[in-house]
Protein backbone atom coordinates (compact mmCIF):
# COMPACT_ATOMS: atom_id res chain seq x y z
CA UNK A 1 0.00 0.00 0.00
CA UNK A 2 1.63 3.10 -0.69
CA UNK A 3 1.94 5.26 2.19
CA UNK A 4 1.80 9.43 2.37
CA UNK A 5 5.74 10.28 2.24
CA UNK A 6 5.63 8.10 -0.90
CA UNK A 7 2.61 10.08 -2.68
CA UNK A 8 4.41 13.02 -1.35
CA UNK A 9 7.83 12.22 -3.27
CA UNK A 10 5.03 11.22 -6.23
CA UNK A 11 3.54 14.56 -6.38
CA UNK A 12 6.72 16.77 -5.88
CA UNK A 13 7.99 14.92 -9.23
CA UNK A 14 5.03 15.69 -11.22
CA UNK A 15 5.59 19.13 -10.07
CA UNK A 16 8.85 19.88 -11.28
CA UNK A 17 8.33 18.33 -14.58
CA UNK A 18 5.24 20.67 -15.02
CA UNK A 19 6.82 23.80 -13.24
CA UNK A 20 6.89 26.95 -15.39
CA UNK A 21 8.85 29.96 -14.01
CA UNK A 22 5.77 32.27 -15.07
CA UNK A 23 3.57 29.90 -12.55
CA UNK A 24 1.82 32.43 -10.36
CA UNK A 25 1.97 31.25 -6.37
CA UNK A 26 -1.88 31.28 -7.28
CA UNK A 27 -1.18 28.19 -9.65
CA UNK A 28 1.16 26.75 -7.46
CA UNK A 29 -2.29 26.47 -5.17
CA UNK A 30 -4.62 25.12 -7.84
CA UNK A 31 -1.66 22.51 -8.16
CA UNK A 32 -1.95 21.66 -4.16
CA UNK A 33 -5.41 21.75 -4.25
CA UNK A 34 -5.92 19.19 -7.03
CA UNK A 35 -3.99 16.33 -4.48
CA UNK A 36 -5.87 14.33 -2.30
CA UNK A 37 -3.52 14.12 1.02
CA UNK A 38 -4.93 15.23 4.10
CA UNK A 39 -3.72 16.78 7.71
CA UNK A 40 0.06 16.82 8.31
CA UNK A 41 0.98 14.90 5.25
CA UNK A 42 -1.31 17.99 3.20
CA UNK A 43 1.03 20.55 5.33
CA UNK A 44 3.98 18.83 4.14
CA UNK A 45 3.29 18.77 0.57
CA UNK A 46 2.21 22.19 0.97
CA UNK A 47 5.45 23.41 2.27
CA UNK A 48 7.40 21.06 0.08
CA UNK A 49 6.19 22.58 -3.48
CA UNK A 50 6.07 26.44 -2.04
CA UNK A 51 9.92 25.77 -1.81
CA UNK A 52 10.90 23.72 -5.07
CA UNK A 53 9.51 26.71 -6.57
CA UNK A 54 11.50 29.34 -4.44
CA UNK A 55 14.14 27.77 -5.02
CA UNK A 56 13.95 27.39 -9.29
CA UNK A 57 12.95 30.80 -8.91
CA UNK A 58 15.85 31.99 -7.68
CA UNK A 59 18.19 29.42 -9.48
CA UNK A 60 17.24 30.68 -12.46
CA UNK A 61 17.88 34.36 -11.53
CA UNK A 62 21.89 33.63 -10.69
CA UNK A 63 21.73 31.70 -14.40
CA UNK A 64 20.51 35.45 -16.21
CA UNK A 65 22.81 37.52 -17.80
CA UNK A 66 22.37 40.74 -15.67
CA UNK A 67 24.86 43.13 -18.71
CA UNK A 68 21.37 42.45 -20.96
CA UNK A 69 19.18 44.44 -18.71
CA UNK A 70 18.65 47.99 -17.72
CA UNK A 71 19.21 49.00 -13.97
CA UNK A 72 15.46 49.58 -13.79
CA UNK A 73 14.77 46.11 -15.31
CA UNK A 74 17.05 44.50 -13.10
CA UNK A 75 15.75 45.49 -10.00
CA UNK A 76 12.18 45.51 -10.85
CA UNK A 77 12.51 41.82 -12.08
CA UNK A 78 14.74 41.22 -8.04
CA UNK A 79 11.82 42.51 -6.59
CA UNK A 80 9.16 40.33 -8.44
CA UNK A 81 10.61 37.21 -7.09
CA UNK A 82 8.55 36.52 -4.15
CA UNK A 83 9.57 37.04 -0.83
CA UNK A 84 9.50 34.11 2.54
CA UNK A 85 6.36 36.14 3.73
CA UNK A 86 4.60 35.98 0.27
CA UNK A 87 4.83 32.05 0.26
CA UNK A 88 3.74 31.79 4.05
CA UNK A 89 0.94 34.04 3.07
CA UNK A 90 -0.10 32.16 0.42
CA UNK A 91 0.33 29.12 2.40
CA UNK A 92 -1.96 30.27 5.19
CA UNK A 93 -5.25 30.70 2.26
CA UNK A 94 -4.26 26.80 2.15
CA UNK A 95 -4.39 25.67 5.43
CA UNK A 96 -5.82 28.24 7.17
CA UNK A 97 -5.62 26.52 10.73
CA UNK A 98 -1.93 27.65 11.25
CA UNK A 99 0.18 24.42 10.99
CA UNK A 100 2.65 26.56 9.08
CA UNK A 101 6.54 26.67 10.56
CA UNK A 102 7.41 30.19 9.31
CA UNK A 103 10.99 29.80 10.29
CA UNK A 104 11.36 27.32 7.51
CA UNK A 105 10.34 29.02 4.38
CA UNK A 106 12.70 32.07 6.02
CA UNK A 107 15.65 29.86 6.04
CA UNK A 108 14.79 28.82 2.46
CA UNK A 109 14.92 31.67 1.32
CA UNK A 110 18.08 32.78 2.62
CA UNK A 111 19.77 29.95 1.53
CA UNK A 112 18.75 30.33 -1.53
CA UNK A 113 19.64 33.93 -1.90
CA UNK A 114 23.00 32.98 -0.65
CA UNK A 115 23.06 30.31 -3.19
CA UNK A 116 21.90 32.23 -6.15
CA UNK A 117 20.94 35.50 -5.52
CA UNK A 118 21.31 38.87 -3.37
CA UNK A 119 22.94 37.65 -0.06
CA UNK A 120 20.25 39.44 1.80
CA UNK A 121 20.84 39.65 5.48
CA UNK A 122 19.23 36.91 7.44
CA UNK A 123 16.37 37.89 9.50
CA UNK A 124 15.70 37.32 13.31
CA UNK A 125 13.96 33.91 11.67
CA UNK A 126 17.15 32.06 10.34
CA UNK A 127 19.07 30.27 12.95
CA UNK A 128 22.63 30.97 13.96
CA UNK A 129 24.09 27.72 12.45
CA UNK A 130 22.33 28.52 8.79
CA UNK A 131 24.15 32.14 9.10
CA UNK A 132 27.22 31.09 9.88
CA UNK A 133 27.18 28.81 6.73
CA UNK A 134 27.12 31.36 4.66
CA UNK A 135 29.01 34.58 6.89
CA UNK A 136 32.63 33.92 5.08
CA UNK A 137 30.53 33.76 1.86
CA UNK A 138 29.24 37.03 1.82
CA UNK A 139 30.27 39.85 -0.57
CA UNK A 140 33.87 41.36 0.00
CA UNK A 141 34.90 44.86 0.06
CA UNK A 142 38.74 45.45 -0.29
CA UNK A 143 39.59 49.04 0.44
CA UNK A 144 43.55 50.21 -0.21
CA UNK A 145 44.57 53.52 0.17
CA UNK A 146 48.18 55.34 0.59
CA UNK A 147 47.66 56.62 4.04
CA UNK A 148 47.13 52.77 5.01
CA UNK A 149 50.05 50.77 4.84
CA UNK A 150 47.81 47.31 4.51
CA UNK A 151 44.73 46.90 2.95
CA UNK A 152 41.20 46.81 4.46
CA UNK A 153 38.59 44.09 4.09
CA UNK A 154 35.23 44.22 4.96
CA UNK A 155 32.10 42.03 4.55
CA UNK A 156 28.47 42.59 4.00
CA UNK A 157 25.45 41.32 3.31
CA UNK A 158 22.90 42.69 -0.08
CA UNK A 159 23.51 46.21 0.33
CA UNK A 160 26.24 48.51 1.24
CA UNK A 161 26.80 52.56 1.29
CA UNK A 162 30.01 54.46 0.61
CA UNK A 163 31.68 58.19 1.46
CA UNK A 164 33.39 60.08 4.26
CA UNK A 165 32.71 60.00 7.71
CA UNK A 166 29.86 61.96 9.36
CA UNK A 167 29.92 63.35 12.35
CA UNK A 168 28.42 60.48 14.00
CA UNK A 169 30.12 57.81 11.76
CA UNK A 170 33.11 55.89 13.30
CA UNK A 171 36.84 56.56 12.49
CA UNK A 172 37.81 56.10 8.72
CA UNK A 173 38.19 52.49 7.13
CA UNK A 174 35.49 50.98 9.02
CA UNK A 175 32.01 49.44 8.58
CA UNK A 176 29.28 51.28 10.12
CA UNK A 177 26.50 48.85 12.18
CA UNK A 178 23.68 50.44 10.41
CA UNK A 179 20.95 48.90 9.14
CA UNK A 180 22.38 49.68 5.67
CA UNK A 181 26.23 49.30 6.73
CA UNK A 182 28.34 52.51 5.37
CA UNK A 183 31.61 51.94 4.47
CA UNK A 184 33.93 54.80 5.35
CA UNK A 185 36.41 55.40 3.65
CA UNK A 186 37.60 59.50 4.29
CA UNK A 187 37.28 61.15 7.14
CA UNK A 188 35.15 64.17 7.68
CA UNK A 189 37.13 67.15 6.40
CA UNK A 190 38.17 65.35 2.91
CA UNK A 191 35.43 66.77 0.78
CA UNK A 192 36.71 65.13 -2.87
CA UNK A 193 34.70 62.15 -1.55
CA UNK A 194 30.69 62.77 -0.74
CA UNK A 195 29.25 61.79 2.35
CA UNK A 196 26.94 59.76 0.69
CA UNK A 197 28.71 58.69 -2.70
CA UNK A 198 28.08 55.32 -3.83
CA UNK A 199 26.19 52.41 -2.90
CA UNK A 200 26.09 48.68 -4.02
CA UNK A 201 23.26 46.60 -3.82
CA UNK A 202 23.84 42.96 -4.86
CA UNK A 203 22.00 41.31 -7.66
CA UNK A 204 23.12 37.69 -7.87
CA UNK A 205 26.59 35.78 -7.33
CA UNK A 206 27.98 37.32 -10.58
CA UNK A 207 26.45 40.95 -10.74
CA UNK A 208 25.67 44.12 -9.01
CA UNK A 209 24.13 47.43 -9.32
CA UNK A 210 26.07 50.28 -8.58
CA UNK A 211 25.00 53.52 -8.07
CA UNK A 212 26.61 57.22 -8.09
CA UNK A 213 24.79 58.79 -5.19
CA UNK A 214 26.52 61.73 -5.11
CA UNK A 215 25.21 65.22 -7.22
CA UNK A 216 28.59 66.58 -8.81
CA UNK A 217 31.57 63.57 -8.73
CA UNK A 218 32.84 61.21 -11.10
CA UNK A 219 33.64 57.94 -10.11
CA UNK A 220 35.90 55.54 -12.20
CA UNK A 221 34.68 51.96 -12.27
CA UNK A 222 37.71 49.48 -14.03
CA UNK A 223 39.76 50.48 -16.45
CA UNK A 224 37.47 52.38 -18.81
CA UNK A 225 34.19 53.53 -17.39
CA UNK A 226 32.80 56.06 -16.00
CA UNK A 227 29.57 56.64 -13.40
CA UNK A 228 28.38 59.69 -13.84
CA UNK A 229 26.46 61.57 -10.67
CA UNK A 230 23.22 60.78 -9.67
CA UNK A 231 23.33 57.71 -12.45
CA UNK A 232 23.52 53.78 -11.76
CA UNK A 233 25.03 50.67 -13.26
CA UNK A 234 24.92 47.23 -13.91
CA UNK A 235 28.44 45.72 -12.94
CA UNK A 236 29.99 42.16 -12.97
CA UNK A 237 32.26 40.81 -10.52
CA UNK A 238 34.94 41.45 -9.58
CA UNK A 239 34.61 45.31 -9.59
CA UNK A 240 37.39 47.74 -8.93
CA UNK A 241 36.12 51.41 -8.07
CA UNK A 242 38.79 54.44 -7.56
CA UNK A 243 37.45 57.24 -5.37
CA UNK A 244 39.79 59.82 -5.65
CA UNK A 245 43.48 58.15 -4.04
CA UNK A 246 41.02 55.19 -2.47
CA UNK A 247 40.88 51.92 -4.37
CA UNK A 248 38.30 49.65 -3.51
CA UNK A 249 37.76 46.07 -5.01
CA UNK A 250 34.34 44.10 -4.37
CA UNK A 251 34.74 40.39 -4.84
CA UNK A 252 31.89 37.85 -4.41
CA UNK A 253 32.70 33.92 -4.74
Amino acid sequence: MTNDSQLIDAACMRFERLWKPEWSLGEIRSFLEAETLLGDSYVELATELFAIDLDRRWQLWGKKHMGELSPKQAVLELNSIPKAEEYIAALRVCIPNGRIASSTFHESDFAARQRHGDAIAPSAEVSESLQARFTEDRPRAIVRSKKEAEPNEFRFWDVLTIGRQSKEDQPPFSLSDSSIPKLICAPGKDRRISRNQLSIRILSRQWALIENTSHNRHVPIGRSSILAPASVQICKFPITIKLDQIIIDFYRR
